[in-house]
């Protein structure tokens, strides 16, 4: 994790009376001192770790794509447990949304909740990252890519543009 005597932006804005929030992936460390709201946010949904499920591989809705390699694996092994979870301010919580649209969806709440006050808003989305799950309507934007794991790659990549266009 960073050390805790580095000083982030969201911490300096925090004590200047900024509303602050990071929806999506923190990968910054995650023992407790290292932890978002320790960090200088006030409001936090993501995950702890370099990944997480962007939704059940058993979704129907989902397209998944395992790569063939040791990390893959333990990716695919992990899902959302551990500093994988999904979690609300340090709360692990379940999520059936595909993840990158219940991020866009927060980051919007919370910039419509503190419209008419000063806030800082740290959106770091997890795509495309492994494991690779693209929606089936993004996936299906590209029928004339043969091979699969670039067209879930791409279904990704169209989902998360969606997401920020919100």
């Amino acid at each position: 994790g960073i050390p805790p005597g580095e000083i982030l932006l969201s911490e300096m804005l925090q004590q200047r009376g900024y509303r602050t929030g990071i929806f999506g992936k923190w990968h910054l460390g995650f023992p407790k001192e290292f932890l978002p709201t320790n960090r200088g946010f006030d409001d936090q949904y993501g995950f702890y770790e370099a990944f997480s499920y962007f939704a059940s591989p058993k979704d129907p809705g989902i397209i998944n794509y395992r790569h063939d390699y040791f990390a893959n694996k333990h990716i695919w092994h992990q899902g959302r447990k551990g500093t994988c979870a999904i979690r609300e301010n340090e709360s692990v919580i379940e999520e059936e949304q595909y993840l990158t649209f219940s991020i866009a969806d927060r980051a919007c709440r919370f910039m419509e909740q503190h419209r008419n006050d000063p806030f800082f808003l740290y959106v770091p989305f997890s795509a495309p990252h492994t494991p690779f799950q693209a929606p089936v309507e993004h996936y299906n934007r590209f029928p004339e890519v043969r091979d699969p794991n670039k067209r879930v790659y791409f279904g990704m990549i169209a989902a998360m543009d969606d997401a920020i266009s919100q």
